[in-house]
């Protein structure tokens, strides 16, 4: 007496289910984007990348079994809950900016996203992210450039404009506009 069962079904969907985690892996740790999957409840550290490695300052061993409050990851635990919450009430997170601390101790402006997975019956989050420090700060010194010329344009007692191909104001000065009984804002454009 013999019993047989097929079980093709299930071996495809294992097989499905390697590929899937093969494909995974090596997204996850090919991606030069820093990578960070933790529990939600205590922060602690299941696996990251290596670019996650190279942006924080720290080694993996320096990192296994840790949390990230006790790497004082954010400037204060208020605001990893308050993190934690948001992504709970969303259920994601998408390009959000906030502010995380490397091994030196600096504070680094980071552009980051989060998903919610559950990983051998443990809520965890996949926080992708990159630091935008450099990036933020070229645009802070670009508008105090910008408004350093423009003050210096705005008080010049000479006509200074600027057109574009089809004629429209791009840049009009006070002077200009004052000649002609308007104001900058409505020669703009």
């Amino acid at each position: 007496i013999g019993v047989a069962r097929d079980i093709t079904e299930r071996k495809q969907a294992e097989e499905a289910l390697r590929a899937s985690e093969e494909r995974f892996a090596k997204a996850f740790r090919s991606s030069p984007y820093p990578i960070i999957i933790s529990e939600v409840e205590s922060g602690l550290f299941i696996d990251a990348n290596d670019a996650a490695f190279r942006s924080f300052g720290y080694r993996h061993e320096e990192v296994a079994n840790r949390t990230s409050t006790e790497f004082q990851l954010w400037p204060t635990p208020d605001h990893r809950r308050r993190f934690v919450e948001h992504l709970q009430q969303a259920g994601a997170i998408r390009n959000l900016e906030i502010d995380l601390r490397v091994r030196s101790g600096e504070l680094r402006h980071c552009l980051v996203s989060a998903e919610l997975i559950e990983l051998h019956g443990k809520r965890c989050m996949v926080t992708v992210g990159s630091d935008i420090t450099e990036q933020k700060l070229a645009e802070q010194n670009l508008q105090r450039s910008h408004a350093f010329i423009r003050q210096i344009i705005d008080t010049d007692p000479n006509f200074i404009f600027a057109k574009d191909r089809d004629g429209r104001f791009t840049l009009v000065n006070r002077a200009y506009a004052d000649a002609y009984g308007t104001t900058v804002d409505k020669l703009i454009g």
